[in-house]
């Protein structure tokens, strides 16, 4: 469903509901959540419909009605049970007519057309463990029905009542995925495999954490880059809606306001606050240094208009030669300056106690730097 995963439409059928689960689909359809805002439309079109969702227990009044609406719909197409009577028959389970949840009616009808069973498939994901049933139909056609997102709290039903053969592959993901499965006709009770790590293939490596922690991050910088140039986007054609958009972060050159947004994407909102506050204590201690290295350029040029013309040349020939060593020397350090500003950013992003203690040695270092350098300077001027 990638084409349209961004406005799927719904056709909502109500098997032998109470009422309770669709007051909550309702809800959801009307403008107190309002989900038709993402595109989302309860449709009465079974071809129209990329989703079947289903409420109530499945009876042998309905069955081949909710049969008949999964065949009109066409591929790609997903069912999503409501609520516990559409997932497993809830309290009405072992009452005569109910077969139980929506995924049985649907396993009875793969069976009632002669499917053979061929394998079920079991993925570990970041939303849960997706299952994958494949069917050989009748010509040969291999059809996969999905169950995505599976957790540790979820029941899924056997499917061993209809077809005895997935009883190895139920047993197999019960032990390697930690999915619970219930009414397996042949149960080994977790002992299909004599494991010495429960649920292996759940585990994930160091390395895959970092890449799925990178490519969240990346991901996230992304959006932030999309949203940045939609912003801008609207800007140009909206002229009078500049002065509504967000400000900057303060003390951060526009120019480098996206390598900032990827930089620190997904970083703790808290900390991103500290870093934040970082840049704009800086920011502000240089406007203020800059401020006051005006008014002395104003004092200075003040007081050389009252000097004599010869003695006030010379003055400022050496005040333009102190600039230019001045200039020199700020281009060797700005790699320092850079760097300080790097380690003020990762500063703001440890605990204020163990960040104060690295400054503390940071200071002590550059202190004794500094006693060093002008110890050198008085054995060269002697």
């Amino acid at each position: 469903m990638a084409y349209n995963s961004k406005s799927p439409w719904v056709i909502h059928y109500d098997a032998s509901s109470c009422n309770g689960c669709d007051i909550e689909v309702l809800a959801a359809l009307c403008p107190g959540f309002d989900v038709e805002r993402f595109g989302i439309i309860n449709t009465g079109n079974p071809k129209h419909a990329d989703i079947f969702l289903v409420t109530g227990s499945v009876n042998e009044q309905n069955i081949k009605v909710v049969q008949e609406i999964y065949d009109q719909m066409l591929e790609p197409k997903a069912v999503v049970a409501c609520g516990i009577c559409a997932c497993s028959g809830g309290v009405f389970h072992d009452c005569y007519n109910v077969l139980g949840g929506v995924d049985k009616a649907l396993s009875d009808r793969m069976k009632s057309e002669h499917a053979r069973f061929v394998q079920i498939l079991a993925v570990n994901t970041d939303a849960g463990v997706d299952l994958v049933y494949s069917f050989m139909m009748d010509g040969g056609a291999l059809q996969n029905y999905e169950v995505k997102g599976v957790r540790k709290t979820d029941v899924v039903p056997s499917i061993t009542g209809n077809f005895l053969a997935a009883f190895v592959f139920e047993n197999e993901i019960h032990d390697l995925f930690g999915v619970t499965i219930e009414g397996i006709a042949i149960d080994f009770s977790g002992k299909f495999y004599q494991l010495a790590q429960s649920e292996p293939m759940t585990i994930i490596s160091p390395a895959q954490k970092a890449a799925r922690e990178k490519a969240a991050k990346a991901a996230e910088a992304k959006r932030a880059r999309a949203a940045k140039v939609a912003e801008t986007e609207y800007a140009a054609d909206h002229p009078d809606a500049i002065k509504q958009m967000k400000p900057k972060v303060s003390g951060i050159d526009p120019a480098q306001m996206t390598d900032f947004e990827e930089r620190f994407a997904g970083t703790d909102p808290e900390k991103l606050a500290r870093i934040k506050a970082a840049f704009a204590a800086k920011a502000a201690k240089a406007a203020e240094a800059e401020q006051s290295r005006k008014n002395k350029r104003e004092t200075r040029a003040a007081e050389l208009e009252n000097l004599d013309p010869e003695k006030a040349a010379k003055v400022r020939a050496a005040l333009e030669r102190k600039k230019k060593a001045a200039e020199a020397k700020r281009a060797v350090g700005s790699t320092n300056v850079e760097r300080d500003a790097e380690i003020e950013a990762k500063l703001a992003q440890l605990d204020p106690e163990r960040a104060a203690k690295v400054r503390a040695a940071l200071d002590a270092k550059a202190r004794k730097e500094t006693a060093e350098r002008a110890a050198n300077t008085g054995k060269d001027g002697e």
